[in-house]
């Protein structure tokens, strides 16, 4: 019976949350209506600006309407009254940028061939040209030597010896197996 009535209390208690969040649900979704409402009026004078915007291809360059550095005081405006240019100006056509960069690779393309590359480097004397004396060579025992050929043929045993002592990967193991 204490089992039944704790889970009674349990559930009621949830569905008290619930009630709260759902109110608070309803709360938001009013004002996501207002919201939208809202928008919906000053959407429609943006599309007409973003429509104008979009096909005017041609802009004056984003230099026209700085301060100028020197005084501090705006740069004369470009054209007056009449539409008369006051001052030069520059037409730019960020569209015709933004298209020949759609294709472009994210990362930055070689400038330089490799040969042109280590020609370069010669010339600043960042590579070594020559080298040093070639290592000597290994002289063959004569087959008549018999002193040298057992001497050769002990270095060989002994080789052999220690390799069977030490195998491959037997060099520091174990030092701390826990």
């Amino acid at each position: 019976r204490e089992y039944a009535v704790k889970l009674i209390e349990l559930k009621v208690y949830q569905v008290i949350d619930d009630v709260d969040m759902l109110r608070s649900e309803i709360e938001m979704a009013k004002q996501m209506e207002k919201m939208k409402l809202r928008d919906a009026g000053s959407n429609k004078e943006s599309k007409k600006v973003s429509a104008e915007a979009d096909g005017a291809e041609w802009r004056l360059d984003s230099q026209s309407y700085k301060i100028d550095p020197r005084t501090g005081k705006p740069i004369l405006p470009i054209l007056n009254e009449k539409g008369q240019p006051m001052r030069p100006f520059v037409l730019t056509n960020d569209r015709q940028r933004i298209k020949e960069s759609v294709f472009r690779p994210d990362w930055a393309l070689p400038t330089m061939t490799v040969d042109e590359y280590l020609k370069q480097e010669q010339e600043r004397g960042n590579i070594i040209s020559g080298g040093g004396k070639e290592p000597d060579e290994k002289p063959e025992i004569d087959d008549n030597d018999y002193k040298a050929l057992d001497a050769d043929t002990m270095k060989k045993r002994e080789w052999d010896d220690f390799k069977d002592d030490n195998p491959r990967g037997a060099g520091n193991r174990g030092g701390n197996r826990g």
